[in-house]
């Protein structure tokens, strides 16, 4: 499986990230908002931001995870990223958006993008992600791209 390097929607570009989005990542990362239901840590310095970038690049390399970073068009400015695990015929993915962009559908398209080319590979048949039931925006984009809710207490 060869990953792409990019995709182009009407609104967005999701392209591989880069040490150079590292201040961006921070911005949004160290964002108690943003983090309050993520299963990592808020960023409390820009360094945690560029080790996250550097693990992008080495799981994208070692085929264990792929990352896009969401870009508004016409800028090419981070405002969130999108990532996917493909093992076998199951893939997971999540997403983070800069809060500034929450609320224009920026998280579905960019997360719609992605699973659409998961499904496009063979042998994926099964897309999830996980939610923390709280978290009601991110609930909705699942909900857009007709996932089913499963395991909820």
């Amino acid at each position: 499986m060869e990953p792409r390097d990019a995709f182009i929607t009407e609104r967005l570009v999701l392209r591989r990230p880069a040490l150079t989005d590292t201040l961006a990542v921070y911005e949004y990362a160290s964002d108690s908002e943003v983090t309050r239901f993520m299963d990592w840590a808020t960023h409390q310095n820009a360094r945690d931001a560029l080790n996250f970038l550097r693990r992008c690049t080495a799981s994208w390399e070692d085929g264990t995870e792929y990352t896009w970073a969401v870009t508004v068009k016409p800028k090419d400015h981070a405002v969130g990223m999108v990532s996917c695990r493909i093992q076998g015929h199951a893939a997971s993915m999540g997403y983070a958006l800069n809060r500034r962009y929450w609320g224009q559908g920026y998280a579905t398209e960019a997360a719609a993008t992605v699973m659409s080319w998961m499904f496009s590979l063979s042998p994926v048949c099964r897309v999830w992600a996980t939610c923390d039931a709280a978290n009601l925006a991110s609930a909705r984009v699942l909900e857009k791209l007709e996932m089913t809710r499963e395991g909820v207490v």
